[in-house]
């Protein structure tokens, strides 16, 4: 499984309540250690939080349809995003591999 940035260093999921450590890794806050360590929790990373919340709100837009069906498809011959529906009634005589699931 690919690691994202927006993942905890420690837990390996997304980012909860991100703090940023001295070595500039993430860590959840509840991932930090809580026993008598030489390691600080660090700070709070405003920039982490930010970038986990605009992840969530962003939703593709179909280039046909500018529906937001899920799931959102990616056309690489047309560099376009497509709904379901959309590129099964668009894309039929491109074979699927030109047509790549991207949520």
């Amino acid at each position: 499984m690919d690691s994202s940035p927006l993942d905890c260093n420690v837990c390996r999921k997304e980012l909860t309540s991100p703090h940023i450590l001295p070595c500039l890794h993430s860590i959840c806050a509840n991932c930090s250690p809580c026993c008598s360590t030489s390691t600080s929790c660090g700070s709070p990373d405003p920039l982490a939080e930010f970038l986990i919340e605009t992840a969530h709100e962003t939703t593709e837009m179909c280039a046909n349809c500018d529906q937001t069906n899920q799931p959102m498809y990616f056309c690489e011959t047309c560099q376009q995003a497509l709904c379901h529906e959309c590129k099964a009634t668009t894309h039929q005589v491109w074979p699927d591999e030109g047509i790549l699931c991207c949520m």
